[in-house]
């Protein structure tokens, strides 16, 4: 499966947290500056009240099948985490204010290292 491919899938999927409870979905997928991989997305996800709000998620230890991206962390912790201004990317501080809300390491592998899901 190409990266294009990839990505496209990875769009639009419904995201679930790490006991498979519904998040939202992926809107918005972000590079890496230097590498050009997939390492963050932005995920649309609704509150009790009925309001939307995007949620930056890590891909380091996320895995992708069948329309679904399933993260290992608690919805509750991706709810809360902080909400960096700039909608197209991220400053490296807010890159590195994500990354210590969700205590990742920035070294941590993302996405691409994940298996494809088989196909149709």
């Amino acid at each position: 499966m190409t990266t294009q491919q990839r990505l496209e899938q990875l769009l639009d999927a419904v995201v679930v947290d790490a006991v498979g409870a519904r998040v939202g979905e992926v809107v918005q997928i972000l590079l890496d500056n230097i590498s050009g991989r997939p390492t963050w997305v932005r995920v649309a996800a609704r509150t009790l009240r009925p309001r939307l709000i995007l949620i930056t998620v890590p891909l380091a230890g996320a895995a992708l099948e069948a329309g679904e991206l399933r993260v290992p962390h608690p919805r509750a912790l991706l709810k809360a985490a902080p909400r960096p201004a700039a909608e197209e990317w991220l400053s490296p501080q807010d890159e590195r204010t994500l990354i210590a809300h969700y205590g990742i390491s920035p070294a941590d592998d993302d996405l691409a290292a994940a298996p494809a899901p088989p196909p149709a």
